[in-house]
Formats: C-alpha cells, sequence, structure tokens
C-alpha cells in the first residue's frame, strides 16, 4: 500500500512577513533609535492610533507601529527617550506602560 501524503504546509507566507518585518527593522535602524515597548489597555484601532498620536507628540520620534494583538509598540527616534518621558506620553493617552522591553540605541553604520 502507498502511503498517504501529507498537505502542504503553506510557510512561504511566514517566510515573507518574516522578510518584511527585516526590511521594516532595518528601516529604523538606519533612523537613529529603535524602540519597542509593551502597551497595556489597547483594544482597538482608536486605541493604536491615540497610543501612535502620543508618541509621535515626542520629540524626534517616527515610523510608529502598534501591534493589538501583543501591546507591542515599535518606533523610531532621533535621541533616546526615557522610559519616564515614555509612560508620562502613554498615560496622558489613557493607558499604561508594561516595562521595557528594548530600548538600547542601534548604533549607525
Amino acid at each position: 500500500m502507498g502511503r498517504a501524503s501529507l498537505p502542504a504546509v503553506r510557510r512561504p507566507r511566514l517566510m515573507r512577513q518574516s522578510r518584511a518585518a527585516r526590511r521594516y527593522l532595518e528601516n529604523l535602524s538606519q533612523k537613529g533609535n529603535f524602540m519597542e515597548i509593551m502597551v497595556k489597555g489597547m483594544s482597538c484601532g482608536h486605541c493604536a492610533a491615540a497610543v501612535t498620536k502620543a508618541l509621535e507628540a515626542l520629540p524626534g520620534v517616527s515610523e510608529v507601529k502598534v501591534d493589538l494583538a501583543t501591546g507591542r509598540v515599535s518606533f523610531a527616534s532621533d535621541n533616546p527617550i526615557s522610559p519616564e518621558e515614555l509612560s508620562r506620553a502613554i498615560t496622558a493617552a489613557g493607558y499604561e506602560l508594561a516595562p521595557v522591553m528594548k530600548g538600547a540605541p542601534v548604533a549607525r553604520d
């Protein structure tokens, strides 16, 4: 008897997303400091827009990207931003800043 063939796993889509994510991070690293934070309390597009607006109001912040499913927010900044300054901006928008995950400046080549 022949072996039953298993359905093909659709991995190429995941690989494309990973490459896109890498390109996004490479572009951020060329702009200056890259930070990734966790924000609690976001549940919809309005929440993401409020957090984006709060962060973009900080001097030198750009390229804000919000992942509602995980609460992760990544962005580029011209200069390092203190956790206290981030917390003030996020709290003023009505959300809570979780402990900073990544925040070391990325060296420019």
